[in-house]
């Protein structure tokens, strides 16, 4: 089953957020089970929302690769975890 992820991590910048993309290499290598990703700020605040195949691949690519792209860009590991809402998709449409 489908998943989406609302995630609202503190403390990034679009620059953050641009190096630990670049870092992970995920335009030329997209995330196995991503379906869907977009990311903007919400008034200072960063917000990501995705869509992935299953719950399972959205943690794997957290694990393997965002986890050890973020901790390269900030120094180490996040002072705090980012507010993230996870639920089924009752409906995907892709164009």
């Amino acid at each position: 089953m489908a998943i989406i992820r609302i995630i609202r991590p503190p403390m990034v910048t679009a620059d953050m957020y641009e190096e630990v993309n670049r870092r992970m290499g995920v335009d030329a290598d997209v995330p196995d089970g991503l379906i869907a990703h977009a990311a903007g700020d919400t008034g200072g605040q960063w917000e990501i929302v995705e869509v992935w195949e299953s719950r399972e691949q959205a943690d794997r690519f957290d694990e393997e690769r965002l986890r050890p792209a973020i901790e390269a860009v900030m120094g180490g590991p996040p002072p705090n975890e980012p507010q993230t809402t996870v639920y089924e998709a009752q409906r995907v449409i892709l164009p």
